[in-house]
């Protein structure tokens, strides 16, 4: 089963990904996402492997309600999606909604097929020596970049990164008035 061949483990930071190498499975989800059942993203991105070329991101439709009187971590810093009616990606990172009509929020998971991960690695290492110390998308330098930076350099040299499209079912934490929000909503 490929899932013990070369998957991908991001290892985070707040500024985002550092490297991705180790074996843990076909699904990278960033580690502030609680709340949404891994089976249910497999199953739905499962449909697209076959078809697509591989690469499937998270994004759900249904997520401004998620910034109301959050301070924290205001609009401003959320992940968007912009994508076609293939459901593709078109553009993802932080877009300014006043600028642009965003379709979602990336909710920091991805699904990988065999043929993907064969792409994210190889691009990522690629990328990653070329880059390293460098500006690369909207990162500083390459350490700095966020894993939307890398799912946006694939998409900017023709890989189909496919849609799975979900409405709410999740809680990123990045505060500890996130934190507070979410132990109240699970607790309803």
């Amino acid at each position: 089963m490929y899932d013990r061949a070369w998957t991908a483990v991001v290892k985070c930071r707040v500024d985002g990904v550092v490297c991705v190498g180790e074996v843990v499975g076909d699904v990278i989800n960033v580690g502030d996402v609680v709340g949404f059942c891994r089976a249910v993203v497999v199953g739905a991105a499962a449909a697209v492997d076959v078809v697509i070329g591989g690469i499937s991101v998270v994004v759900d439709v249904d997520w401004k309600d998620y910034y109301i009187d959050r301070k924290e971590h205001p609009l401003s810093e959320a992940e968007n999606v912009i994508f076609n009616s293939n459901n593709e990606v078109v553009k993802i990172g932080k877009i300014a909604t006043e600028k642009e009509e965003v379709h979602g929020e990336f909710i920091g998971m991805i699904k990988l097929n065999p043929r993907g991960c064969k792409i994210f690695k190889e691009n990522f290492h690629r990328l990653k020596n070329f880059f390293w110390n460098k500006p690369f998308q909207r990162a500083k330098t390459f350490q700095k970049a966020y894993l939307t930076d890398m799912i946006q350099e694939l998409v900017d040299i023709g890989v189909k990164v496919h849609c799975v499209v979900i409405k709410r079912g999740w809680k990123e934490i990045d505060t500890v008035e996130d934190y507070k929000k979410a132990l109240v909503e699970f607790n309803k």
